[in-house]
């Protein structure tokens, strides 16, 4: 996979915009790089029904403060376990001190070779959401991320990303992130599995949220084979 570059404090050029957030305002809502909590909401409501996590072990990569988890929570999702992964640390604190029920967070950058199987190996789990923390990468070097995590993953992966496919100017200055065209990522996603979940239906356009589960065995009717 081809990472950017890091800087020169060594800290990767895909998380120096997040350490300069905190440095602006704190651990805090603004350091996520969110426009708006009423977008973060609206994207975590996507993801929830692209899959019934009753029960599942979720890993939550690039969790920030654990929004995700908290918004579950409010929404009385019972979740068996949330594994929140963050690269910042002083994010990855802040989400600890708010002691959420069955949420562990880690400190740990997800882009780490094999971070996924390592992780896998001692602890298994079900779905894996990207939800904003693709948005520094390039769209190549985001599917290898994903890829990863599918290969781990026993249920499937979720992820989001602004869309190239928006009908909004190509000059648009969307800071840090990056927009991919979605049909290679989708035809990508296709190629792993056919059970494959698309919405940018939400927000005009302006982002979009792809959904790739395992293939399950088919539920018959009583008496069929």
């Amino acid at each position: 996979m081809t990472k950017p570059a890091d800087n020169q404090e060594g800290t990767p050029a895909y998380l120096s915009p997040y350490h300069q957030a905190v440095r602006d305002f704190g651990p805090s809502f603004e350091a996520t790089l969110w426009a708006s909590k009423d977008k973060q909401r609206g994207r975590f409501e996507v993801m929830a029904q692209m899959c019934d996590v009753t029960g599942l072990v979720i890993v939550d990569s690039g969790c920030g403060l654990g929004d995700y988890a908290a918004w579950m929570n409010e929404r009385k999702i019972a979740y068996g376990t949330y594994i929140g992964v963050e690269g910042v640390a002083e994010m990855a604190s802040a989400a600890r001190k708010r002691a959420m029920p069955r949420a562990e967070i880690m400190h740990e950058d997800f882009v780490k070779e094999a971070f996924f199987a390592k992780l896998a190996h001692d602890r298994p789990f079900d779905i894996v959401v990207f939800s904003g923390s693709l948005n520094t990468f390039e769209a190549e070097a985001a599917r290898t991320i994903v890829e990863c995590a599918w290969a781990t993953a026993r249920v499937g992966v979720i992820f989001n990303f602004l869309s190239a496919r928006n009908g909004r100017p190509e000059k648009e200055n969307t800071g840090p992130a990056r927009r991919f065209d979605p049909m290679p990522m989708i035809d990508w996603a296709l190629e792993r599995t056919p059970n494959v979940l698309f919405r940018q239906d939400y927000f005009q356009g302006h982002d979009a949220t792809i959904g790739m589960f395992r293939p399950m065995k088919p539920q018959l009717p009583s008496g069929m084979v």
